[in-house]
């Protein structure tokens, strides 16, 4: 394979890598409609109960485990393969489990299905940091763009799947309503066991390809220079350009060597201070045993943060922001196209998401809008950017919210909205990658450990907004039932 071959599949393998960062979370979401209706039963205390405390499990494990994640700046490789693993032991589990479900009482399903929600957001916070500290490290521009272009695509596919269901759903509801049936109860039963079947079984193929992706790509297990050589050191090998080689005796506070499965530059030199290429039985015997080493280096957070914060601020103002986009796609109805609510509310998700995954696409280093919004490359701007997108929201008022504005009867209401969901679809796909993208350029007076901790810190802002976030959606309900349904 070709220096640029190599390159090529690299690439590829981050973007898969970023799809299976949130595939399952997705499907995790699928899981909702089937767990309080055929499962739960509607109106049982574990029915009115489950969306919330699954999204406070997944929340609040991710915060965590980003936060110590980022504390333990070392054994980024491993983590990529950990995460795909205990994501694809979730959803083994939970197709067992599904196949079972009858025979269980529904307390200790209810307790089953968050155990495994906090097993899977886990093996997403692992992965992600795993992910993010190596394409730090190769080059944000490029990797980072391409974790943020997979994620994009995980959010469309099932968006696209929920959308196509929901036509299947009315030739259930208009057959059962010709059988004289109620077409309520069987439409939904019948939608979530399609839905599942087709999510759980392609979350775990999915879940393989990306370990055997990752498996050839060598991702985190070899040089940038040389990726056909196997230095016969596993996952131990040199990525570093190291502004300390052994026996300069200099210290930096920003060169740190870094323990495990990454950044063990000092292990691959000779005696003479010079990289080699053919290793002496000596040299790999202390290959080895630096290789067993673990030791627990850790950059301060403070000293992280000050690297990047605008990036960072960036992310975390963008989520919050983000996060309102379910309250008004929940709660906007149909005025004038020729289709139901329950069509037209997924249109609204998918809408969204394609949005998003647009805006990651042009992220890319030689896409004109990113040229041109940041041809400069000023981290305040990402700031502002993510400040000036909560402008967006308010326009989502002159929409039909709880067929407030029916009386308007007016098709071009409803691509109003859906263009309004594009854009802010749009805007956060762009200043998330953005934000991901360039979170290395202010990085080039540090050593590769420093970038991979910068990788994974950013993860904190990422949870912490999607928290703050799902937190003020609450706020956003309270404020459209007050003031639609007090009308």
């Amino acid at each position: 394979m070709s220096a640029s071959q190599y390159k090529d599949f690299k690439y590829l393998a981050f973007v898969v890598l970023g799809i299976v960062q949130l595939y399952p979370w997705n499907t995790m979401l699928s899981l909702t409609q089937f767990m309080t209706h055929d499962i739960f039963h509607d109106t049982t205390f574990y029915a009115k109960t489950y969306a919330s405390t699954m999204m406070t499990t997944s929340t609040l494990t991710s915060v965590f485990f980003n936060y110590y994640l980022s504390t333990k700046q070392y054994g980024f490789t491993g983590r990529i393969k950990r995460g795909i693993i205990w994501q694809l032991v979730v959803f083994i589990s939970l197709t067992v489990l599904i196949c079972v479900v009858s025979s269980l009482k529904m307390g200790l399903v209810y307790f089953i299905v968050n155990f495994l929600t906090f097993v899977s957001s886990s093996g997403t916070s692992v992965l992600q940091n795993g992910t993010m500290a190596w394409a730090t490290v190769y080059g944000s521009e490029t990797y980072s763009q391409a974790v943020m272009f997979g994620q994009a695509i995980a959010g469309v596919v099932p968006s696209l799947l929920l959308f196509a269901l929901s036509f299947v759903d009315v030739t259930v509801a208009s057959g059962n309503e010709a059988n004289g049936k109620i077409a309520g109860e069987v439409d939904e039963e019948a939608t979530s066991e399609l839905g599942i079947i087709l999510y759980f079984a392609s979350t775990i193929v999915l879940c393989v390809f990306s370990l055997v992706m990752f498996k050839i790509s060598k991702i985190g297990q070899e040089t940038e220079k040389a990726p056909q050589q196997d230095l016969e050191v596993g996952d131990h090998t040199s990525l570093l350009k190291t502004s300390n080689p052994a026996g300069s005796g200099k210290n930096n506070s920003f060169s740190i060597s870094a323990p495990n499965d990454i950044f063990e530059t000092h292990c691959m030199r000779s005696f003479d201070g010079n990289e080699s290429s053919t290793p002496s039985p000596i040299l790999k015997k202390q290959n080895a045993e630096c290789a067993e080493q673990e030791v627990n280096v850790q950059i301060p957070l403070h000293v992280l943060y000050a690297k990047v914060k605008y990036n960072v601020l960036a992310i975390f103002i963008s989520f919050v922001v983000t996060l309102l986009f379910p309250v008004f796609a929940g709660n906007t109805f149909v005025s004038g196209l020729p289709l139901k609510n329950s069509q037209y509310i997924p249109m609204a998700f998918l809408v969204w998401n394609v949005g998003d995954l647009y805006g990651r696409y042009i992220t890319k280093p030689e896409n004109f809008f990113t040229k041109l919004f940041f041809k400069n490359k000023k981290p305040k701007n990402l700031f502002y950017y993510s400040i000036l997108r909560i402008l967006i929201v308010p326009l989502f008022f002159t929409c039909n919210i709880k067929n407030s504005k029916l009386e308007n009867d007016s098709f071009l209401l409803d691509l109003w909205y859906l263009m309004l969901q594009f854009a802010f679809g749009l805007t956060n796909g762009h200043c998330v990658g953005l934000s991901f993208m360039t979170i290395g350029d202010g990085l080039n007076d540090v050593d590769d450990n420093f970038k991979a901790s910068v990788g994974g810190f950013s993860l904190i802002f990422v949870s912490a907004g999607l928290t703050v976030g799902s937190v003020l959606s609450y706020l956003g309900v309270y404020i459209i039932d007050k003031v639609y349904l007090s009308k």
